[in-house]
């Protein structure tokens, strides 16, 4: 059935090798070792989490990265779906919820590697602030107040979304829903076009919303979600990322496009791409059959299997170039189906929320579409041009 999540992780192109091979970390590891990086104060339910991976059933991912790699691969896990499960949206947010819906499609397997490879390469100061966090869980000693406090003093304690792994700094970027600004202003604040990348890894954000309409056909350029605050020129931004593998030598691996899709374009999409009916009732978005049944995502659900006549039409040229030249869509093509794999839409059931698609773009081509949006950038895979 090509409705199905996208390529399973079980053997991805950048799945992670063997621990102390001394390679760059995958792309999925260096996402997770770039949120304990900007982590500054861990979630206050971070010692429910722990008593429930605890008790958790084997074979979950979280499950699995305890075991492989004890609290801090854990700890890493954690951070990068709490950020995926956060209802504010912000740039990066997309690769968070795609590497959690693919863990969570993936075997154990391959979640131990993953959980390895964090270990290898975490550095001695993340694993420290980690150690002396992981005593604090152990010792009881978190961020709240015993119960005779007075009840300002509980209350202050409550409207904190955080746990401080050490004696806390002023909290200018404490991701608190209620004292600080949004993720995604955030995010917008820290990641200009001056600081295109992440913290080890090669994902580049926040591309001007001029450079998506001159790229993309106008219905789609107009139903990319934007953030509210403007780049550095005074641009608008289009809530659109591009990854890339690091340290790769082999031309035939793929980079990926994400592109968050204004709520009210969904149903729209999902029926002219995918041929599947989205409908939305009483604030609950879910999948609807001609029989009348309905599939509700659970928080949410994939299309994949986008009809290859539409992507000219859906993309333009230079992504439908760039879509042509992997592996996958060869693939599909040389298998005579009619869809590819190659694109695909994570949906969640909230009806105001937006919508990600992916796209698996070859490597050379996607650098080149990566300079038309980003202007001057500097890739390892740049010595491919």
């Amino acid at each position: 059935m090509d409705h199905q999540h996208p390529s399973s992780p079980t053997a991805p192109n950048d799945s992670p090798g063997p621990p102390g091979d001394g390679a760059l970390p995958s792309q999925e590891a260096a996402l997770i070792l770039g949120r304990i990086r900007a982590y500054q104060r861990a979630p206050t339910a971070l010692p429910k989490w722990l008593e429930h991976v605890k008790q958790d059933q084997h074979g979950s991912a979280a499950r699995s990265f305890y075991e492989q790699g004890g609290f801090a691969a854990w700890f890493g896990y954690s951070l990068v779906k709490h950020a995926a499960d956060h209802q504010t949206s912000f740039a990066g947010k997309a690769a968070c919820k795609h590497l959690i819906s693919r863990l969570d499609d993936s075997t154990t397997d391959y979640q131990r590697r993953l959980a390895a490879e964090v270990i290898e390469h975490l550095p001695g100061r993340d694993k420290r602030r980690i150690k002396v966090l992981h005593r604090k869980l152990q010792l009881g000693q978190m961020k709240k107040m015993p119960p005779r406090q007075n009840r300002n003093k509980r209350q202050c304690v409550a409207d904190d979304d955080s746990v401080s792994p050490s004696p806390a700094p002023e909290p200018t970027r404490v991701l608190s829903p209620i004292q600080a600004p949004s993720v995604r202003e955030q995010a917008t604040t820290h990641f200009t076009c001056d600081s295109l990348f992440f913290p080890h890894e090669d994902i580049l954000v926040n591309a001007s919303l001029e450079s998506a309409r001159k790229l993309f056909p106008e219905d789609l350029s107009n139903s990319i979600e934007t953030l509210p605050q403007l780049n550095n020129q005074g641009k608008a931004i289009a809530a659109l990322s591009m990854s890339f593998p690091r340290g790769s030598s082999n031309k035939k691996q793929v980079c990926q496009m994400a592109l968050e899709i204004t709520q009210d374009r969904i149903q729209h999409y999902a029926l002219v791409w995918f041929g599947r009916r989205v409908e939305a009732k009483d604030g609950l978005r879910y999948l609807a059959g001609s029989d009348g049944t309905k599939i509700v995502p659970c928080p949410q659900f994939t299309l994949q299997g986008f009809q290859l006549e539409m992507l000219p039409q859906a993309f333009g040229q230079d992504i439908v170039d760039a879509i042509q030249k992997t592996l996958v869509y060869q693939d599909d093509v040389g298998r005579a189906r009619l869809h590819t794999g190659s694109v695909s839409m994570i949906i969640s059931h909230q009806q105001e929320a937006t919508a990600h698609v992916y796209l698996s773009l070859a490597l050379v081509e996607g650098t080149r579409i990566a300079r038309k949006l980003f202007g001057r950038i500097e890739l390892e895979v740049s010595r491919y041009m």
